[in-house]
C-alpha cells in the first residue's frame, strides 16, 4: 500500500468529531501522541478518501478502531466510513507536511492550534 496525504479535512461536523476523538484520547486509556484527520489517497490511483491517521506507538489498533468507531458512526449516515492509519514515524512526519495534528499529546509534542 502506498500512503499519499493530501490535505487536512475540516467543516463543521469534522470539527465537532475531532473535539469528541481528542477528549477521548485525552482520557489516558489509548497513548495516542498524535491524531490528524485528513484527506488521503490509500493506494496509487485510488480515489482519496478521508482516514484518521494516528501515531499511537504499542497501542492495540483493535480497541483503538473500536472506541473510534463508537464516536463516528452516531454521527455520520451508515453508508459512510472512516479509515482509521496507524503511522509510523515516517508517516506522521510526512502527514505534517499537509496538515496540523488536531490531538497532540503532551508526550513530547508541540502543541498546534487549529
Amino acid at each position: 500500500m502506498t500512503l499519499g496525504f493530501i490535505a487536512g479535512q475540516d467543516g463543521e461536523l469534522e470539527r465537532d468529531l475531532k473535539a469528541k476523538l481528542a477528549r477521548a484520547f485525552s482520557d489516558g486509556e489509548f497513548a495516542v501522541r498524535r491524531a490528524f484527520l485528513v484527506i488521503v489517497e490509500l493506494d496509487v490511483g485510488a480515489s482519496p478518501t478521508v482516514a484518521l491517521c494516528i501515531r499511537a506507538p504499542g497501542q492495540r489498533q483493535e480497541a483503538v478502531v473500536a472506541m473510534v468507531q463508537q464516536i463516528f458512526a452516531p454521527m455520520f449516515n451508515a453508508d459512510q466510513f472512516l479509515d482509521v492509519v496507524f503511522m509510523d514515524e515516517v508517516e506522521a512526519a510526512a502527514v505534517a507536511k499537509v496538515a496540523r495534528p488536531f490531538y497532540p499529546s503532551s508526550h513530547g509534542c508541540q502543541s498546534v492550534p487549529n
